[in-house]
């Protein structure tokens, strides 16, 4: 794909570490505060959830064996996101471009409409690269994080509300409730059960940080939180649209605060689009989060 200087083949079990250290590196590059840290754990749960032969590429340096680049991709809702990441002081070599092209012909290959691909704000060597391939920008997120050094206040719950960790047999109802919170949000594309659950990950390994809030018998709101990239890591939190602003969301946040302080994390975060309709981002600030890096969206429609 890129050539004899760099040649590539699918991510293999021994790319991983190697992997981790690469994202580590991209981010150490571009943001002034380096607030999580992708162990290799972390990067195989990552992984857990795509084919390696057809969805991902891991670039090596052919000079010093180092890897160069690492990308994935999937198709899901007619577009194919693309996660790439080089090397930065490999930029200027053609890797980019060439994992854009790759991911383009997939795109095509599999029937699909167009291409997508995040990167960090500040990184303009990646914003230039698909500005000039004709990506056009959609929309930005934000990792938001919180350092506790005392435990959180304890969560107040409205009336008629009750909240209980994960029981035995209920993936399906968290994962219909999640979906469901999340219906309509931009970029959702549903997942079915077993598609969910690999997404899922490490999450699914402690039941007690999987929190379900319920109105008398209904489901409400649901939440999963788990020790992840160094630090406690709120991978999924939404309240189904019946029950909004009564709020279960500013209940379960504390929530999850509170059971990773007590198991010893510090710093708190999660990811968030840059402009969720739901208030989710006021939400997050008033529990004491702040931005911590933005990335921005950009997309190419793919004619024929």
């Amino acid at each position: 794909m890129i050539g004899e200087r760099f040649p590539c083949a699918p991510v293999a079990d021994g790319d991983v570490a190697d992997a981790a250290a690469l994202i580590r590196a991209v981010d150490a590059s571009f943001l002034d505060e380096v607030t999580d840290e992708a162990d290799e754990q972390d990067m195989r749960d990552w992984l857990a959830g795509y084919d390696l032969e057809r969805d991902t590429k891991a670039v090596r340096n052919h000079a010093t064996g180092d890897l160069a680049a690492i990308a994935l991709v999937e198709g899901r809702g007619g577009v194919l996101d693309l996660d790439g990441y080089v090397r930065p002081d490999l930029t200027g070599h053609g890797i980019g471009s060439r994992i854009a092209e790759w991911a383009e012909d997939e795109a095509r290959r599999r029937g699909l409409e167009a291409v997508r691909s995040a990167y960090l704000t500040r990184d303009e060597a990646a914003d230039r690269l698909f500005r000039d391939r004709g990506y056009e920008y959609v929309r930005s997120a934000y990792r938001m994080v919180i350092d506790l050094d005392a435990p959180p206040p304890a969560p107040e719950w409205p009336a008629g509300f009750s909240v209980a960790a994960r029981a035995p047999g209920e993936e399906e109802l968290f994962h219909a409730v999640l979906e469901g919170a999340f219906d309509g949000s931009w970029g959702h594309v549903p997942r079915p059960l077993d598609e969910w659950t690999k997404r899922v990950g490490r999450d699914a390994d402690d039941p007690a940080l999987w929190f379900l809030v319920r109105a008398g018998d209904e489901p409400a709101a649901a939440a999963l939180c788990a020790p992840r990239y160094g630090m406690g890591w709120i991978s999924r939190l939404g309240v189904l649209p019946p029950y909004r602003r009564r709020g279960l969301a500013r209940a379960l946040m504390l929530l999850c605060f509170g059971e990773l302080f007590a198991r010893g994390e510090r710093r708190m975060g999660l990811g968030v689009d840059a402009t969720n309709e739901t208030g989710a981002i006021a939400l997050y600030e008033g529990v004491g989060m702040r931005v911590a890096w933005q990335a921005d969206f950009r997309q190419l429609s793919l004619d024929g």
